[in-house]
């Protein structure tokens, strides 16, 4: 069960941000820590490039490590040979702590990081109601796939805990301001507003590829949803994934 820093009852996944108030969303969700192991597991030698392509997920996802730096197995995020920048766009409010969504997303962004070619750049924007870009070293751009700053990244992407409320536009708004040729969204609720859709496909241009990752268990893939609309509209596919798995 989760633990919180106060008692106070699970808060329900707002649609629009503007109605909260700060004492609203006051808790932090405290989940367990990645195992210290895997991280030297993961990025513990030069990334490589396994998958081809622009970067369609992967049917299943494995988080283990053959030793040489590269995943032994499949992995959600994939980054193809063609695709030179990608961001990703990691929701973290207070929902996605409920029922591993966050834990999940943490091991799919490890796993995807420790694949990139050393010549591919990347961001990551964890986001709640505020979305920045991750630092390192007082870089906030695109940052290079070389061994220290993924040690760093991944040290960030390790700690990143759930809360607050949620702002879906402000997030994909920062991420293809950077003008990637690919996105990786990941978030635990299809709750995008059909105008941040248009307006998020509307500053891509076609572009960008955007994929959707939904973190939620039970029950089939959604047949009609934002989440879709939004990766068919960016030539992305939309993916439903039990945080259990």
């Amino acid at each position: 069960a989760p633990r919180f820093s106060q008692p106070v009852a699970a808060p329900q996944k707002p649609h629009d941000d503007r109605s909260l108030t700060q004492a609203s969303f006051d808790v932090h969700l405290v989940d367990p820590p990645l195992p210290p192991a895997l991280l030297p597991r993961t990025l513990g030698a030069a990334p490589g490039l396994t998958a081809p392509g622009v970067g369609a997920p992967a049917s299943s996802s494995s988080h283990a490590s053959d030793g040489t730096g590269k995943g032994s197995g499949p992995c959600a995020l994939e980054v193809g040979k063609s695709a030179q920048s990608v961001v990703y766009v990691v929701d973290r409010s207070i929902s996605m702590g409920f029922h591993g969504a966050l834990a999940r997303a943490r091991l799919e962004v490890l796993a995807s990081l420790g694949r990139l070619a050393p010549s591919t750049r990347f961001q990551i924007i964890a986001y709640n109601r505020e979305a920045e870009p991750m630092g390192v070293d007082g870089r906030y751009g695109l940052l290079t796939a070389d061994l220290t700053t993924l040690r760093k990244v991944a040290e960030s992407v390790s700690a990143l805990r759930a809360s607050g409320g949620t702002n879906h536009g402000r997030a994909l708004g920062r991420a293809v301001a950077f003008h990637p040729d690919l996105i990786y969204f990941l978030t635990d609720a299809d709750d995008v507003s059909l105008d941040d859709v248009r307006t998020v496909t509307l500053l891509a241009k076609r572009r960008t590829v955007i994929h959707t990752i939904e973190l939620i268990g039970g029950g089939a893939a959604r047949a009609n949803g934002p989440l879709q609309r939004l990766a068919a509209d960016n030539g992305g596919t939309y993916r439903r994934l039990d945080p259990d798995e």
